[in-house]
């Protein structure tokens, strides 16, 4: 077996419900060991279900990362 390196997948978000979950799914379609990788979601402070959507998909999948980041600006 090929020998993977850890990879971190960070991704910035912002009021992204909308397409959070497609992005997930297309994620986990990667041919990677998932005991290789961490997806970390950097929030910057969503107003909407950004935020339970992830902690929600944290319970699957523990190598789902979540930061959040309170009154960014950005």
């Amino acid at each position: 077996m090929q020998d993977y390196p850890f990879i971190s997948i960070v991704i910035p978000v912002k009021n992204f419900e909308r397409t959070i979950e497609k992005s997930f799914e297309y994620l986990l379609n990667i041919e990677y060991p998932h005991e290789r990788w961490e997806f970390v979601i950097a929030d910057g402070g969503s107003t909407d279900k950004t935020v339970s959507i992830i902690k929600e998909w944290q319970n699957k999948y523990p190598f789902i990362k979540l930061v959040e980041i309170p009154n960014c600006p950005s």
